[in-house]
Order: structure tokens, then C-alpha cells, then sequence
């Protein structure tokens, strides 16, 4: 049985939250799909200090439990359901979720980004278990390598879910992330980093991962990770931090031909990290989530 929807927010990270709460206090009643926690890559985030209200900053999970706990305060509707699939047929949108189909009169796409993965690094099959994109599944206490030199890497370093060892992989001759992040984590005894060093191969391991390193002149291993073979490490899991794409997959190919129209005319609207390039920020993707309620509302009254 197909459920009919006035408007449908896809996700329920900054974006999607501030939209949702937009639309409440204009009195109508969307419905937000979100497949995990309320907040997205937020709970990841070690500390937000850019976002106003906060001049102290805010732990990433703290924050995203407040925004939980706004969608709650203004009685949104929450489906913790995955969308797998979005279409356009007969002047409807049609959204799928393992829980079914829903129709929609208007979309506010906002489900932020997945993690690319064209990192060029061969990975064992094996391996693939200790393999992470984010934080989530990193034991209490183990090593971790974080491949990557922006500001992710480091912010996941210097989260203390990351782990009890850190050690930051960078191929570039020097960090690519804040100068603020790099100096906390030349301030931490527990993270390392070193530039010039390539990543050519993960494999399993007797207890964890081994990776097989290209290292140039100058580039340095902290001994707590090496193994006896020369240019190999071991590690208990591998975070790749190498960018972020657009979690757009589940659009079907008809709907991303007219997607141009319909996001014309008001009935497609992208929100937050899904269109922020390489803006990906808390405080740019809440005000892009409000800009996008606000367009809706106002073609309504005119």
C-alpha cells in the first residue's frame, strides 16, 4: 500500500532538521526519512567550534543529540527507514524504503555524503572487516591508521573514540588540515603523523592489519607500529579519510534527467552537504536547510 505524503525530507542531519523544523512552525507537517540517528556526520565530529551559540565549542555527539532532541521539541515526524530508491512518475515522487513506497508533491533532498572510494589503496578481502569510513565499529583501546592529511583526518584523530594509538597517513609533504588541528595533534601523546607516505596495500593480519607502506626520504613510523619487514605496519583498524561525495545514489537515472526541472520549479530541493562541495560545515548546511523550508513556504503563499 502506497502512503501519500505532502512533503518528504530525506535525512535528518543539520540540513534536514532545520528544513523540518522550518516547515512545523509554518503549521504544515513533513515527514523527515533518516536510516540512522538524527544528526549525521555530526556524531562524528570531535568538536564544533564554528557553529554561533556555542563560543566553547560542543562535542559532535553532544550536538547531535540536541538536534534529536529539536525534532522532538517541534514534533516532527521521524521513519527511521533508508531510502533505496527515488522517482518521478505522474506529478508524483515515489520513494521506496525496505518499509515500502510513499508518494510525495515535494522532496528536500538531504542526505548529506558517503565516503568515495576511489582511494587507490588494494584491500584484502579479509581485511575489509577492520576497514572504517568513520568512527563508528573502532574498539575501545585499539591502534588505529587514518589515511587521509585534511581536516577529518585529524578531527577523527583527536576523537577519543578513534582509538588508544592514532597514527595520520598523508601522501603530501605537509598536513592539508587547520593549523588548530594539526597543533592539537602535535600536543597529544597518543596521535602521530607522517607526510610523504603512500599506502599501497591492506591485509589481514595475526591479530589485526598489516599495511604495506611507499615511503619517501624524510617520512617517519612511530615504532608502537611497525612489524619486522621493512616498510610494513600493523594496525587493529584503517579509517580512510579521502573525501566525501554526494549521497545522491538512490535517484533513479529518469528522475536525475528532469532533476534540473523539478529543482526549477521548487519540487526537488537539495539541501546541505548533498550540494555543498567542499563546504561541508554544521552552521552552512542548518542555514542551507532553512533557506530551503523558506523557499517552499514563501511560493506557497504567493
Amino acid at each position: 500500500m502506497t502512503r501519500e505524503e505532502g512533503i518528504i525530507i530525506i535525512g535528518a542531519g543539520p540540513a534536514g532538521t532545520a528544513a523540518a523544523v522550518q516547515l512545523g512552525r509554518e503549521g504544515l507537517d513533513p515527514l523527515v526519512l533518516e536510516k540512522g540517528e538524527p544528526g549525521g556526520l555530526v556524531r562524528d565530529a570531535n568538536m564544533v567550534e564554528n557553529y554561533p551559540g556555542f563560543p566553547r565549542g560542543i562535542p559532535g555527539k553532544e550536538l547531535a543529540g540536541l538536534i534529536g532532541e529539536h525534532l522532538e521539541r517541534f514534533q516532527i515526524r521521524v521513519a527511521r527507514e533508508k531510502v533505496i530508491w527515488l522517482g518521478f512518475r505522474e506529478g508524483r515522487f515515489l520513494v521506496k524504503t525496505p518499509d515500502g513506497t510513499r508518494t510525495a508533491g515535494i522532496v528536500i533532498l538531504a542526505p548529506g555524503t558517503v565516503p568515495a572510494q576511489d582511494h587507490g589503496v588494494e584491500i584484502s578481502g579479509e581485511a575489509r572487516v577492520r576497514i572504517r569510513f568513520g568512527l563508528n565499529g573502532i574498539t575501545t583501546g585499539a591502534s588505529t591508521v587514518i589515511i587521509g592529511a585534511g581536516d577529518a583526518a585529524f578531527d577523527y584523530a583527536l576523537n577519543p573514540s578513534s582509538g588508544e594509538r592514532v597514527l595520520i597517513l598523508g601522501r603530501g609533504k605537509k598536513p592539508r588540515a587547520l593549523s588548530l588541528l594539526v597543533d592539537r595533534v602535535k600536543e597529544s601523546s597518543r596521535i602521530h603523523y607522517s607526510m610523504n607516505t603512500q599506502v599501497e596495500g591492506i591485509r589481514a593480519g595475526e591479530d589485526g592489519l598489516v599495511l604495506s607502506l611507499k615511503k619517501a626520504a624524510g617520512s617517519e613510523i612511530p615504532g608502537i607500529f611497525r612489524t619486522a619487514v621493512p616498510d610494513e605496519i600493523r594496525a587493529g583498524f584503517v579509517l580512510f579519510a579521502t573525501g566525501r561525495k554526494p549521497a545522491d545514489g538512490f535517484i533513479a537515472r529518469e528522475l536525475m534527467e528532469i532533476r534540473g526541472v523539478l529543482e526549477e520549479r521548487g519540487r526537488l530541493v537539495p539541501a546541505g552537504d548533498v550540494r555543498g562541495g567542499m563546504c561541508r560545515q554544521v552552521a552552512i548546511s542548518a542555514g542551507d536547510g532553512l533557506r530551503a523550508a523558506m523557499m517552499l513556504t514563501r511560493s506557497r503563499r504567493k
